[in-house]
């Protein structure tokens, strides 16, 4: 989700950038999934394929570990594209960085 909220946002070459991650996660057959679940991503979450390719985003983007830990300066880094508040760059971290038993 994080990543999607702010795609819209980043600057042109960030853009670029997560295009070319998401076409080498379409590559892969075990992160492959199909762009209409994406588009419908809230209805979609608990879908493994869904997962497996946000994942692959994630990591791709070095938001994420493949063990699935976060890396919060990254994070803040990315977000920081879009934002020069710092309360809610810390904000957002705390509210997308959440560790859960899978990745």
């Amino acid at each position: 989700m994080f990543i999607k909220v702010l795609a819209n946002q980043l600057p042109e070459n960030e853009k670029q950038n997560l295009k070319r991650i998401h076409e080498q996660c379409q590559s892969n057959s075990k992160t492959k999934v199909d762009e209409d679940l994406l588009r419908k991503f809230t209805q979609n979450t608990d879908n493994p394929q869904v997962g497996a390719h946000l994942l692959c985003m994630s990591v791709g983007a070095g938001l994420q570990k493949q063990n699935g830990q976060f890396d919060k300066n990254i994070m803040k880094n990315k977000i920081s594209l879009v934002t020069e508040d710092k309360s809610r760059v810390d904000g957002l971290v705390t509210k997308c960085a959440v560790q859960k038993e899978t990745p």
